[in-house]
């Protein structure tokens, strides 16, 4: 039910601000959001606190964001309130991104790695994907210091495990499967 509130959301906005030709600086701005509310635990009280009266919400809504968005973000932020819909607001940013990068034909790639990437391997896996799935790449890169070696792509619901532990099961599967 939650999904299917903040999509409907998410999409009227993405429709309203399509039309508007502000879809890049409106998804940049939910983004900033969608980072505060990650990162500040007392924001995030705050949007599922159903007690605050509607005043105290707009007036620390406008008091946090008022110089910092976009008047529509700020409208849109406003009618979730009087919606009573301002607990949805972390999951309508998500939706919005989902909804924004599809548009864009822009596929986001977790990279898991035990080691940091320099640009130019960055750059080549980037390139790789990108002419493999005909899609704009958004790479995320993830260390995970337990790992060997090697390299983990999760692109959607999908892992490639190119990890030299995953390398190493298989040659141990093949050796005691002969």
């Amino acid at each position: 039910m939650n999904s299917v509130v903040a999509q409907r959301y998410a999409q009227a906005l993405f429709s309203f601000v399509e039309n508007q030709g502000e879809l890049d600086k409106i998804y940049t701005e939910l983004e900033f959001i969608h980072k505060i509310i990650l990162q500040a635990s007392d924001f995030q009280e705050f949007l599922k606190d159903p007690t605050l009266e509607e005043t105290s919400q707009i007036m620390i809504l406008k008091k946090i964001f008022m110089a910092k968005v976009d008047e529509s973000v700020m409208r849109f932020l406003l009618l979730l309130v009087k919606k009573k819909r301002l607990n949805y607001l972390a999951l309508i940013c998500l939706k919005f991104a989902e909804i924004y990068k599809r548009h864009k034909n822009i596929m986001s790639v977790r990279i898991i790695t035990k080691t940091e990437l320099s640009k130019q391997q960055l750059s080549n896996i980037s390139q790789h994907l990108k002419l493999k799935f005909r899609k704009e790449i958004e790479p995320h890169v993830f260390l995970d210091e337990d790992m060997i070696g090697g390299i983990k792509l999760q692109i959607e619901d999908q892992v490639l495990d190119f990890s030299i532990q995953s390398l190493l099961d298989k040659f141990k599967n093949n050796l005691v499967s002969v």
